[in-house]
């Protein structure tokens, strides 16, 4: 998964500073129960490495992006777990409510969310 956090992000060199962030699995119905969680170490990029071990295959889920110094973003929709699950919260458009603050562009991404 990519997501750059908002403070952590130098437009300068394009990169951010790495940190740790937890991404929570949610259920795609009401009360929206946390079904699992994991904790990783970002790269200077934004990508991360989440495991999830106790997720079903198949079953939809919402994405929950949870940083110490940043508000909890949501994916915009559900989506079936699978093995190779790509989220990149760097598109806009792809965080529940329009979450984004927009930075500056490379290409086609945004460059800064949350």
């Amino acid at each position: 998964m990519k997501s750059l956090i908002e403070g952590s992000y130098k437009p300068a060199i394009g990169k951010m500073v790495p940190d740790t962030v937890r991404v929570y699995l949610r259920r795609s119905i009401s009360p929206f129960t946390i079904i699992d969680s994991a904790k990783a170490l970002t790269d200077s990029l934004g990508y991360g490495l989440y495991n999830f071990s106790r997720a079903k295959y198949d079953s939809l889920y919402y994405l929950t992006v949870s940083h110490r110094n940043s508000i909890e973003t949501w994916s915009k929709f559900s989506m079936p777990f699978v093995d190779d699950l790509q989220y990149d919260y760097n598109r806009f458009g792809k965080a529940f409510g329009n979450n984004m603050t927009k930075k500056e562009t490379c290409g086609v991404s945004i460059a800064e969310i949350q």
